[in-house]
């Protein structure tokens, strides 16, 4: 009897010790949990775990202050030189005084030759700048006279009738006709032959043969599309009697005829 109640204790001892050996502990239990967690998080470039889903940042592959600095487009604008009314100023003054350079620098016998290609291309624009001495005829007050009463800029000058003396009525020494956008808009001659020549092509119109008749209907077209947008049919508008003279000015007739306004048939 003893040795049987010998050998049935020592086979419960080993029992006990294989059902302990094959129970893993708790810390046993925590270490694999602890160590899957590091490697599936662990997705970026830098060796420090980092648990998935714990950081949600403002955008995705976004850097912090991005927005910040783009930056404002109107700062922007300023930095690079202003107004582009004043840039397109300045582009012009550099163009005529390149060409004035490049006149300078030319022979006599260049310069003849230059005369007489720009008169077989354009026989009247050399004819008004020929005949530009002569007396003028018609109707042309000449600049710098006194402006009328109706005048608010004071650049204005007397117009044949009543319909058309108004004003831009802009204060004095900032006339609609001295702006920046005025010259290069409405005054350029690059400006104004792209429009004609986009008018002509669209509307299968002729060349015009007078230089200054059409240069200056294409400057009265210009200020309409600039200054009221584009009207529809039969709707015309009044151009201000300063504006009118610079284009005037610019682009004369040789004996000061000039139509005027003409109101629309349509009422």
């Amino acid at each position: 009897m003893r040795m049987c109640a010998g050998k049935l204790t020592q086979r419960l001892k080993m029992e006990e010790e294989i059902s302990s050996s094959a129970t893993p502990s708790p810390e046993r239990r925590l270490r694999p949990r602890q160590q899957r967690g590091v490697e599936m998080s662990d997705t970026s470039s830098t060796s420090s775990p980092v648990r998935r889903g714990a950081v949600r940042g403002r955008g995705r592959g976004r850097p912090a202050g991005r927005r910040g600095a783009r930056g404002g487009r109107g700062g922007g604008r300023g930095q690079r030189g202003g107004h582009i009314g004043d840039v397109a100023a300045a582009a012009l003054q550099d163009r005529q005084r390149n060409l004035r350079a490049r006149i300078e620098e030319m022979s006599d016998t260049s310069r003849k030759e230059l005369l007489m290609k720009t008169g077989d291309k354009h026989p009247s624009l050399l004819l008004d700048l020929i005949d530009q001495e002569a007396p003028q005829g018609g109707f042309h007050p000449v600049p710098g006279g006194e402006s009328p009463s109706w005048c608010s800029c004071l650049m204005c000058r007397d117009m044949p009738t009543q319909i058309e003396r108004i004003c831009c009525g802009r204060p004095p020494n900032q006339c609609q006709s001295q702006l920046p956008d005025f010259q290069l808009l409405i005054l350029d001659e690059l400006v104004l032959t792209i429009a004609q020549i986009y008018r002509q092509d669209v509307l299968a119109l002729p060349q015009d043969e007078d230089y200054n008749k059409g240069k200056r209907y294409a400057a009265y077209r210009q200020f309409i599309l600039w200054h009221h947008g584009r009207l529809g049919v039969g709707v015309r508008r009044i151009i201000p009697s300063c504006c009118t003279w610079a284009i005037r000015d610019k682009y004369p007739n040789q004996y000061g005829q000039y139509i005027g306004f003409i109101p629309s048939r349509l009422g």
